[in-house]
């Protein structure tokens, strides 16, 4: 690249920039003229212009200055090392200083615009205004049922309050149900904390007297998932609780973000076949864009989602073969009934005992002529397919450790093709499915290193299987509020038996 063509670079990318920020006052003037782009492209862009208004226009112009002022310094360096260096070398280095201003300037753009789109998000608005925070949110799902529940103190620069709502009965003995805390960054010096409860949608009368005994009746509750819609007349008619649907898409996906962009023991990597600590941490948090990335949301059923952006995604395919499909599989084979009794016995089992491997076929050592190892399954259920059944059984155990392995060698190769395709590197998976589950966490790391040819490395996240809720509690918006929710019937309230008896249960 001689002089002439550096000179014609800088004056491009001045063009290019003075476009950018052109661009972007056009938007930010007339907002009502903006189009719905499908192009992922155009989607990114259009996010970033929206965003960089919304925050300040100073943001995107200090920026651009500064890319232009380095690369006038670089300039400046290549007029000196002319005197001096062969041209493949002033190239060389001009090049290169000039591909690291951009990627610290780019790198310095997210983290601005990451704290920006964090503080925007509805619930932070609630707080710089000093309104009372909800008390929870919902994701009712198919098959589980999420709840997160605010929980008093610990809210840093401000002491945050809720709406109606008795702290001291909040920590009574749910040990069946209490799944943990979480703290969620609000704004630079606010943060609240979260205790999290899961319970089966198909007892969903157990959430409603959950709320109850906690003082949680006529308020709205946002609420993400089909059951935010199917349940409504329920929880209005029994505890006087409107439930507001939010879009579930969009729940999961500001649940994701928001982890991703704050929490700096979130997304892991999970390392299988080693001895030591198996869960390396990946930090995105100030530091590096997690942005294009795949989302796996294995709920009841699974859907898979691009995400460009804190609101920029859109729905790629998915599969009816999800967390709904393995529970219900689950309980056909071992009689029973609870998911983390499922999941115990899971790691008792072994697979070798139902699953055909590929040795069992070519017997021993023979099939490293083709590529493949002795230890490689061929069949999941094949050994019981050409058992004799008059004089073998199986085990409950090996069975369910075999379909969990079935159904994350399957999602594993769904995501792999898909990332391919859309040329994604960062693949992250979520849901009630893997929830706590390490041997989940190892098969689909191996299906995806497997099927990818190492290329791919499957990310989790500490809170999957809450995120929906988490993102319905951050989306909740204050308007709606200003409502006054009438108190249930009494004779609702005084015969709760009776009314359930004419509730529409649960599928």
């Amino acid at each position: 690249m001689g002089g002439r063509s550096l000179d014609l670079m800088y004056q491009f990318l001045i063009c290019t920039s003075s476009a950018l920020v052109a661009v972007a006052m056009y938007h930010f003037a007339f907002p009502k003229r903006r189009k719905r782009e499908s192009d992922d492209e155009e989607c990114q862009f259009k996010n970033f212009v929206k965003t960089a208004a919304k925050h300040g226009k100073s943001t995107v112009i200090t920026t651009v200055n500064e890319l232009l002022e380095a690369m006038s310094k670089a300039m400046d360096t290549q007029n000196f090392v002319n005197l001096t260096s062969k041209p493949k070398l002033r190239n060389d280095l001009i090049v290169d200083q000039i591909d690291l201003e951009i990627s610290r300037l780019n790198d310095r753009l997210f983290t601005i615009l990451s704290e920006a789109s964090i503080e925007s998000l509805p619930l932070a608005q609630l707080v710089k205004s000093g309104c009372r925070l909800p008390c929870c949110a919902l994701d009712i799902g198919g098959t589980l049922t999420k709840l997160v529940v605010f929980k008093p103190g610990g809210g840093g620069g401000r002491d945050l309050k809720c709406h109606t709502y008795d702290p001291e009965r909040e920590f009574c003995n749910d040990t069946d149900h209490d799944s943990g805390s979480i703290p969620v960054r609000l704004t630079a010096t606010d943060t609240v904390h979260l205790k999290l409860y899961s319970f089966e949608t198909k007892k969903i009368h157990t959430v409603v007297d959950f709320l109850k005994a906690r003082g949680i009746c006529n308020v709205r509750v946002s609420a993400s998932g089909g059951g935010g819609h199917k349940f409504q007349e329920l929880f209005q008619r029994e505890i006087g609780v409107k439930l507001s649907s939010v879009d579930e898409m969009r729940s999961v996906i500001t649940g994701v973000n928001h982890r991703l962009l704050t929490g700096s023991q979130e997304a892991f990597h999970y390392r299988w076949g080693l001895d030591a600590e198996r869960k390396a941490y990946v930090s995105f948090a100030g530091k590096k864009s997690p942005f294009p990335y795949l989302l796996v949301n294995i709920g009841s059923g699974v859907s898979i989602i691009r995400v460009d952006q804190m609101d920029c995604y859109r729905r790629l395919s998915g599969s009816c073969l999800g967390g709904g499909s393995f529970f219900g599989l689950c309980k056909l084979l071992t009689g029973k009934y609870k998911f983390d009794e499922i999941v115990e016995m899971s790691r008792r089992g072994n697979i070798n005992n139902v699953d055909l491997l590929v040795s069992d076929i070519y017997g021993q050592g023979f099939v490293k002529d083709i590529g493949l190892s002795d230890d490689l399954i061929a069949s999941s259920f094949g050994k019981v397919a050409v058992a004799d059944h008059s004089s073998e059984t199986f085990s409950p155990e090996d069975m369910v450790r075999s379909l969990i392995f079935m159904f994350s060698n399957n999602l594993s190769q769904i995501a792999c093709l898909i990332a391919e395709r859309e040329r994604i590197e960062n693949i992250i998976f979520s849901g009630g499915f893997i929830r706590n589950n390490a041997y989940v966490w190892s098969k689909i790391s191996f299906g995806l290193d497997f099927w990818s040819g190492s290329r791919f490395q499957a990310l989790f996240m500490e809170h999957e299987g809450f995120l929906g809720a988490l993102g319905a509690y951050l989306l909740h918006d204050k308007h709606e509020d200003e409502e006054v929710l009438q108190s249930p019937s009494e004779e609702a309230t005084s015969s709760p038996g009776s009314s359930r008896q004419a509730a529409a249960g649960p599928a």
